[in-house]
């Protein structure tokens, strides 16, 4: 093969001080100039006495080598334009572009091993280009490597040129081999840093066994099953490698947090106008996500939350139900509110995994709500029984549950009810209808987007709407807090459709904590009834500030300072509370 022929010529005499000012293609190039006059490996001005004629030709020949151009010439030459300066002429013969006319690999296995290569359709007679061959190569590698070849290589044999009888057109014919060295085979897997995770609960998330092929792409896959189970610090990428005994190991090694937490707050509010006494207020939190090492799930939360409201939540998870990929979790939930009514549900709901980021959600649940008995009869709300059978769809591609730098979370729930209502007698009118039945729509969407190194931006939208022919004030949704829309006062608007918007700009000071800027948008309807005296109301709000989130044994721990539209600074509202706990 003929890549190129150079000659030189240089005026005589002393070099000192005279330098190349430019450079010329009198018969111009097949590629274009700039990249041309970079591959020459010099910038004008140059003296003349560091330029070197043969790698500058070098230099050139590679990139038209590279775009095709097999058999071409390249001469160089120097003329002096005054007694300090010269310019280069480059005279490129570039002869026809080559056309690839064979790709022959051979090696053990090549048959079967690159069945799936899309790219082997398509590179025989197509323009021989060396960045396309590259691209070739690398996606026959990237192929070998999911197959559990990991250590394959390719070595280019041979590239022959042949012209054709007029010769008007040049071939290429490419001779590759296939070294695919040892099968990457798991022999042993090795766990390391689970000080009270059980190895099982570990192997039976990633899904992986002895025995297996290794493949790499798996292991993103591993990563981010176990930074779902919100058990460890930031899981890193497993390694595999051939020990002494020339056994695949693949080595795990995990970092444990504090998953089993007490915490309790109490507090006193004094009594307020036309008050005779205060009130005590508290939360006893107690979290156990990895019970026993097992993965199991207990909580019981009690709050007070004013002086006639308080909350009690007690749930459990048995995850891995027989063996399947399918999750059990009872809850009992009751809330006081104010002195209007108590709410209590039983409920039980199931999520079945149906792959790597889609699970499929069943939910039933019996809830009753009890109005309070005044001395004089005051109607709040009807005494009812709720029956509810509803299903959810969640799609979840974000690398961390408590922290994402990356991914979309997805979730839709549709529910049914059935409401009866048992009294009280002395409200139920004559032609009160006392079988309902209610439907209930969930949408949340969560976007999170790296904008650059530890900078995040997230957004999220979520709707909640209830039908039916009779609403009351325990069927409603609420809107207002840490986790909806900030700048507003807890639950401070309701209405049977809400919808608020979150978004965040975050900056990471660790993998789990961060500083937030954030803009929230909320929006409720509470349609209106005449027969019951309510009125239509309706609004958009807005709430803007700042906050930090850090990792705690609960959770996320947030804590932001927020202004509603209209707002001066010294009206803000400070929120604080746990975000990604279940």
């Amino acid at each position: 093969m003929k890549w190129f022929n150079l000659f030189l010529f240089a005026a005589c005499g002393s070099l000192a001080g005279q330098s190349i000012t430019s450079v010329e293609y009198p018969d111009g190039s097949p590629i274009p100039l700039k990249e041309a006059s970079a591959a020459l490996g010099f910038s004008i001005p140059v003296k003349l006495s560091f330029f070197i004629p043969d790698s500058a030709a070098a230099g050139l020949s590679r990139l038209l080598n590279a775009s095709g151009y097999l058999d071409h010439k390249i001469e160089l030459k120097t003329l002096q334009t005054d007694s300090s300066s010269y310019k280069l002429l480059v005279n490129i013969n570039p002869g026809p572009e080559a056309t690839l006319r064979s790709l022959k690999i051979t090696g053990e296995g090549v048959d079967s091993m690159l069945n799936g290569v899309r790219g082997l359709s398509f590179i025989e007679g197509s323009t021989y280009n060396e960045g396309e061959m590259s691209a070739l190569f690398a996606e026959i590698l990237d192929h070998l490597e999911e197959l559990g070849f990991p250590f394959a290589r390719l070595t280019i044999g041979s590239i022959t040129t042949t012209y054709s009888p007029d010769s008007s057109s040049l071939f290429a014919d490419v001779s590759v081999t296939l070294d695919r060295s040892r099968q990457a085979v798991i022999s042993k897997i090795e766990i390391s840093g689970n000080e009270g995770t059980s190895p099982d609960v570990i192997l039976r998330e990633i899904n992986v066994k002895a025995g297996d092929i290794y493949r790499p792409g798996k292991s993103s896959l591993i990563t981010a099953r176990l930074n779902k189970l919100r058990f460890f610090e930031p899981v890193p990428v497993p390694e595999f490698y051939f020990n002494e005994k020339d056994e695949g190991i693949l080595k795990i090694t995990v970092k444990e947090t504090n998953t089993n937490n007490f915490d309790g707050v109490i507090g006193y509010i004094p009594p307020g106008q036309n008050e005779e006494t205060g009130y005590l207020t508290g939360l006893v939190n107690i979290s156990m996500r990895n019970l026993f090492g097992t993965g199991r799930n207990f909580s019981f939360k009690w709050q007070q939350l004013s002086r006639n409201s308080q909350e009690l939540d007690l749930s459990y998870t048995e995850p891995w139900l027989l063996g399947l990929p399918l999750s059990i979790t009872p809850r009992l939930y009751q809330r006081k509110q104010d002195t209007l009514y108590v709410d209590r549900v039983i409920e039980l709901s199931a999520e079945y995994f149906a792959g790597e980021n889609f699970s499929l959600a069943l939910n039933f649940s019996s809830r009753s709500v009890i109005p309070t008995l005044f001395e004089r009869p005051v109607f709040t709300v009807f005494n009812s029984t709720i029956t509810t059978g509803g299903i959810g769809l969640r799609y979840d591609t974000r690398d961390d549950p408590i922290s994402p730098t990356g991914g979309i979370n997805f979730f839709s729930y549709f529910a049914i009810s059935n409401k009866k209502i048992n009294g009280p007698a002395e409200f139920i009118t004559q032609g009160q209808q006392l079988q309902l039945n209610l439907r209930k729509i969930t949408f949340d969407l969560d976007l999170y987007f790296e904008v650059f190194s530890r900078n995040i931006a997230a957004f999220g939208v979520s709707v909640r709407e209830i039908q039916g022919d009779l609403l009351e004030d325990s069927d409603l949704f609420r809107l207002g807090d840490n986790s909806t829309l900030r700048g507003y006062r807890e639950e401070q608007f309701r209405g049977n459709r809400v919808a608020w918007t979150n978004l965040e700009y975050r900056f990471l000071l660790t993998r789990r904590s961060y500083l937030f800027a954030f803009f929230d948008t909320g929006y409720y309807l509470l349609s209106g009834d005449n027969n019951r005296g309510i009125v239509e109301a309706t609004a958009v709000k807005t709430g803007y500030g700042f906050g930090m989130s850090f990792e705690t044994g609960i959770g996320l721990l947030s804590v932001s300072y927020a202004l509603a539209s209209g707002e001066g600074f010294s009206d803000g509202k400070i929120h604080f509370g746990i975000i990604n706990q279940f």
